[in-house]
């Protein structure tokens, strides 16, 4: 009853989302992207002292995505976290922001 090595195999889909749904994984994943940006925003700042516009350029045009997310969660955070400020209706948020949770205010801890 021995199997061979293509009976072994599954040759079936790969659900990649039960992979990444489980916690471990999905933790895991989630520290190594706030590890790679934090190191690579180190970086940035050690390219400021060189004052090359070029650098900057490339960030501004390849970080584009990035920044408008980053720029839609903080606006998303602002709001959140400010009673002056009404919170935006549904048809406001951009939707890339929808997810993204307000850290507690110093205050409410």
């Amino acid at each position: 009853d021995s199997m061979s090595e293509s009976d072994e195999e599954d040759d079936g889909p790969i659900n990649v989302g039960e992979n990444i749904n489980s916690r471990a994984t999905f933790q895991e994943h989630f520290t190594h992207c706030i590890n790679m940006l934090q190191e690579f925003c180190n970086g940035l700042e050690y390219q400021v002292q060189f004052g090359d516009n070029r650098m900057l350029n490339v960030i501004e045009r390849e970080g584009t995505s990035l920044f408008w997310l980053a720029h839609n969660c903080l606006d998303h955070e602002h709001c959140q976290s400010s009673m002056r400020i009404p919170a935006p209706t549904m048809w406001e948020q951009s939707s890339n922001a929808m997810f993204y949770r307000a850290c507690p205010s110093p205050h409410s801890l």
